[in-house]
């Protein structure tokens, strides 16, 4: 956050003293798109941060969003932990915001009176390329060899066959009883009191 004008400059600094003095953050009322909400407001760097806090309500639960629990063989997690090792940058400088370079090229585009350039196409991204049916070959091959299978077609048995209920037609079949038709009259809900009471 940052303070507005000369005039909100004093405060923001006094408060930004204050809570790197004690430690501590703070808890404020903000409104964003017409609604009241609750935020942590803390120092970091020497400036104002506000971070939107949630109500227990508006937190959907975890039991909710995660997928059934189940066992992970740890052949398998080792293969994903390779795999994001193998994907893992510590260079993170050649990564760019493309969509704020074009809009600061339209935009000094519009300042000298020229026309934009039109948009083109999004590269394909540079990163590799990993086959992942190829994987997943191996892995089911892997499997195999492990219960010893000879990747041989299995053997074909005959099952057996169901027996199949007779279908009746309209002529076998029963009628179905009548219902009871409405005769018009209206009813003032009333119930007619019981006999035995």
């Amino acid at each position: 956050m940052a303070a507005h004008g000369a005039v909100a400059a004093r405060p923001y600094s006094l408060i930004v003293k204050a809570l790197q003095r004690n430690a501590k953050a703070a808890i404020a009322r903000y409104s964003l798109r017409d609604r009241e909400r609750l935020g942590l407001l803390r120092v970091k760097d020497g400036v104002l941060v506000l971070h939107q806090l949630l109500a227990a309500d508006e937190i959907r639960s975890p039991s909710v969003v995660a997928p059934p629990q189940g066992s992970v063989p740890d052949d398998e997690l080792q293969s994903a932990l390779e795999l994001t090792d193998a994907l893992t940058a510590d260079d993170l400088s050649g990564l760019t915001d493309h969509y704020t370079e074009a809009l600061e090229e339209v935009i000094h585009a519009k300042l000298e009176g020229k026309r934009p350039a039109p948009a083109t196409q999004g590269q394909a991204p540079q990163a590799p390329v990993f086959d992942l049916m190829a994987a997943l070959n191996e892995s089911v091959k892997a499997a195999r060899a492990a219960r010893g299978e000879t990747g041989e077609h299995a053997t074909v048995h005959e099952m057996p066959r169901k027996r199949v209920a007779k279908k009746t037609t309209a002529a076998t079949q029963k009628p179905a009883p009548a219902t009871k038709q409405p005769t018009g009259k209206k009813s003032t809900g009333r119930r007619k009191p019981h006999k035995g009471a």
